[in-house]
């Protein structure tokens, strides 16, 4: 299962039907298994200690963080990362402040969907909709052209 937690609520109500759109529609493809928590917003010091004790409590968990700076990949290859990465799996995305320096040393593993920075409540709904994209691809299912 590959859990996403994302820093900070979705405010704009149309990000947030279309996240919850591409995680009703990756739910029913049964790949990747996608759970969504939402933690509040908060401040650089506080997101350290918060991932720091995330990371004590699920010790066996990969952890990826979502940033503009980690490792881009093509749809195949994302489709090939993921399953790689399926089992225990938490990708991070940071809200306003971002990632301090010691979690973005403390985890080895960065992910980027794009050199370009997004708001939290985008970079999350592009990531719902590669994940289904790389579900729907794993299905056979026509959504994904090359």
């Amino acid at each position: 299962m590959i859990t996403i937690i994302t820093v900070g609520k979705i405010k704009d109500e149309n990000l947030h039907a279309l996240s919850q759109n591409y995680l009703t529609r990756t739910h029913r493809l049964k790949f990747p298994q996608v759970k969504l928590i939402l933690w509040k917003d908060m401040g650089e010091r506080k997101l350290t200690e918060k991932i720091q004790d995330y990371k004590r409590k699920h010790s066996s968990r990969q952890i990826i963080l979502l940033d503009e700076a980690g490792k881009t990949h093509t749809t195949q290859e994302f489709l090939y990362y993921v399953e790689a990465h399926e089992e225990d799996t938490t990708i991070f995305i940071a809200g306003a402040f971002g990632f301090s320096q010691t979690i973005k040393e403390e985890c080895k593993e960065h992910l980027s969907l794009s050199k370009l920075t997004f708001p939290h409540e985008i970079a999350l709904v592009l990531l719902l909709e590669q994940l289904y994209r790389i579900g729907s691809l794993k299905a056979g299912l026509p959504y994904h052209k090359e």
